[in-house]
Formats: structure tokens, sequence, C-alpha cells
């Protein structure tokens, strides 16, 4: 089982590789570094087995043209060799309890 925890600031780019990795482009790697900077990630965690970062969610603002606000979560990505054994479902769990 990984553990949870919070984004550390030298985890920035192990998340971008982790994020290029998993995804065709880097839209989703810009999308999270562009709310890194801007203050606007909510919550941003890291699963990591042996010391090393496997997967990362992270949850931020959103809001709708007719005026609706909540917490968005995207993206969820896991290393392609640690997938299939809940370790998505781990992060998005302590992101919703957190």
């Amino acid at each position: 089982m990984a553990t949870i925890r919070p984004e550390a600031p030298a985890d920035s780019p192990t998340i971008t590789g982790l994020l290029e990795a998993c995804f065709p482009t880097q839209a989703e790697s810009q999308l999270v570094t562009a709310l890194r900077r801007a203050g606007r990630l909510s919550l941003s965690l890291v699963a990591a087995e042996q010391g090393q970062v496997v997967g990362h969610v992270a949850f931020s603002p959103v809001s709708t043209a007719a005026g609706h606000s909540g917490t968005g979560l995207a993206p969820l990505a896991v290393a392609p060799g640690q997938r299939r054994q809940g370790i998505g479902a781990q992060l998005v769990r302590a992101g919703l309890e957190a």
C-alpha cells in the first residue's frame, strides 16, 4: 500500500515527469504547474512507495458559467508500472477525506 502525503516543493519535477509519462500531451503537467504558480491548488497529494512518487492527484477550485462553484479533481495519475493496485483510489479517497 502506498503512502499518501501532501506534495512537497521538491516533488514538483517528479510530478511533472509522472504526468508527462501518463498523458499523451503536456496539457496536464502544464495545468498543474499553472495552478501551483497561481496558488490555486486546493490540495495536491502524492502516493509514494519506497520513497518514490508513483501517483499524484490535484484538487482545485472550479466554477461554471451559471455561477456554480466547487472543487475539481484533475488530473489523477499513477505510474504505468504501478497501476491496478488501488493507488488511484487511495489518492482520491485521501483527497475527499482531507
